[in-house]
Protein backbone atom coordinates (compact mmCIF):
# COMPACT_ATOMS: atom_id res chain seq x y z
CA UNK A 1 0.00 0.00 0.00
CA UNK A 2 2.17 2.20 0.62
CA UNK A 3 4.68 1.82 -2.62
CA UNK A 4 1.29 2.29 -4.14
CA UNK A 5 0.79 5.69 -2.34
CA UNK A 6 4.74 6.76 -3.20
CA UNK A 7 4.43 5.33 -7.29
CA UNK A 8 0.53 7.30 -7.28
CA UNK A 9 0.50 10.31 -5.78
CA UNK A 10 3.81 11.68 -4.21
CA UNK A 11 6.48 10.77 -6.59
CA UNK A 12 4.23 12.11 -9.36
CA UNK A 13 4.52 15.16 -7.06
CA UNK A 14 7.64 15.27 -6.25
CA UNK A 15 8.57 15.43 -9.79
CA UNK A 16 6.61 18.47 -10.78
CA UNK A 17 8.97 20.08 -8.17
CA UNK A 18 11.68 19.52 -10.57
CA UNK A 19 9.80 20.25 -13.24
CA UNK A 20 10.84 24.10 -13.92
CA UNK A 21 8.62 24.39 -17.18
CA UNK A 22 5.55 23.14 -14.98
CA UNK A 23 7.15 25.27 -12.24
CA UNK A 24 7.51 28.69 -14.11
CA UNK A 25 3.36 28.08 -15.01
CA UNK A 26 2.42 27.82 -11.42
CA UNK A 27 4.44 30.80 -10.66
CA UNK A 28 2.67 32.53 -13.57
CA UNK A 29 -1.01 31.25 -12.10
CA UNK A 30 -2.84 33.12 -9.67
CA UNK A 31 -3.15 28.82 -8.43
CA UNK A 32 -0.52 28.85 -5.71
CA UNK A 33 -1.03 25.52 -4.16
CA UNK A 34 2.46 23.94 -5.87
CA UNK A 35 4.21 27.52 -4.72
CA UNK A 36 2.54 26.65 -0.68
CA UNK A 37 3.74 23.32 -1.22
CA UNK A 38 7.86 24.68 -2.09
CA UNK A 39 9.78 26.27 0.88
CA UNK A 40 11.39 29.61 -0.47
CA UNK A 41 15.03 27.71 -0.32
CA UNK A 42 13.98 24.78 -2.05
CA UNK A 43 12.25 27.41 -4.66
CA UNK A 44 15.56 29.18 -4.94
CA UNK A 45 17.35 26.11 -5.97
CA UNK A 46 15.25 25.30 -8.61
CA UNK A 47 15.31 28.77 -9.82
CA UNK A 48 19.43 28.64 -9.48
CA UNK A 49 20.12 25.54 -10.09
CA UNK A 50 21.66 26.61 -13.64
CA UNK A 51 23.82 29.21 -11.99
CA UNK A 52 24.17 29.13 -8.29
CA UNK A 53 28.20 28.22 -6.70
CA UNK A 54 28.50 25.02 -5.46
CA UNK A 55 29.45 26.49 -1.39
CA UNK A 56 26.15 28.49 -2.24
CA UNK A 57 24.45 25.21 -3.60
CA UNK A 58 25.48 23.20 -0.46
CA UNK A 59 24.45 25.88 2.16
CA UNK A 60 21.41 25.74 0.66
CA UNK A 61 20.93 22.11 0.17
CA UNK A 62 21.80 21.60 4.11
CA UNK A 63 19.18 24.41 4.88
CA UNK A 64 16.86 22.06 2.45
CA UNK A 65 17.69 19.08 3.83
CA UNK A 66 17.53 20.19 7.51
CA UNK A 67 13.99 21.84 7.35
CA UNK A 68 12.92 18.20 5.86
CA UNK A 69 13.34 18.69 1.69
CA UNK A 70 12.81 14.99 -0.01
CA UNK A 71 16.21 13.54 -0.39
CA UNK A 72 15.32 13.04 -4.02
CA UNK A 73 15.10 16.22 -4.58
CA UNK A 74 18.45 17.16 -3.37
CA UNK A 75 19.70 14.35 -5.19
CA UNK A 76 18.70 15.99 -8.16
CA UNK A 77 20.04 19.71 -7.71
CA UNK A 78 23.67 18.02 -7.04
CA UNK A 79 23.18 16.00 -10.38
CA UNK A 80 22.23 18.86 -11.99
CA UNK A 81 24.48 21.30 -10.95
CA UNK A 82 27.85 18.36 -11.29
CA UNK A 83 26.32 18.26 -15.20
CA UNK A 84 26.39 21.93 -15.83
CA UNK A 85 29.41 22.19 -14.29
CA UNK A 86 31.02 19.51 -16.89
CA UNK A 87 28.85 20.32 -19.48
CA UNK A 88 30.47 23.56 -19.41
CA UNK A 89 34.06 22.20 -18.90
CA UNK A 90 34.26 24.19 -15.63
Amino acid sequence: MLAETLSTESLPRLQLLLDRAHLLEVARSRDGYLMKRMTPTLREIVLRIDDISAPELAGLLAAAEASGAPSAFARWARERHAARKGGRGA
